[in-house]
């Protein structure tokens, strides 16, 4: 058998973004976005499928924006370190 399969329905642009720039927080997904002054934003995410080693995004990034893959994790939760205090 063969045949032919045609599909109609409207068109969905995704951003791609390496899988490892995505930061799971509180049951929400972020992304470092770099900002003009140099600046790094966090962004929620909706992420949507993986294909390999990108990740592509439904909504909360517009293509062209640059995101921090390296030690994206670490930069996310910086400031965790600075409230921690440890038990006596």
């Amino acid at each position: 058998m063969a045949g032919a399969a045609e599909l109609h329905g409207p068109l969905h642009s995704l951003v791609s973004v390496p899988t490892s720039a995505l930061i799971a927080s509180h049951g929400r997904w972020w992304v470092l976005v770099r900002g003009e002054s140099g600046q790094d934003v966090a962004r929620e995410v909706v992420p949507g499928p993986s294909r390999g080693w990108r990740t592509y995004i439904k909504s909360g990034l517009e293509p062209g924006q640059k995101v921090v893959v390296s030690n994206a994790y670490l930069e996310f939760h910086r400031d965790v370190s600075k409230n921690y205090q440890p038990p006596n």
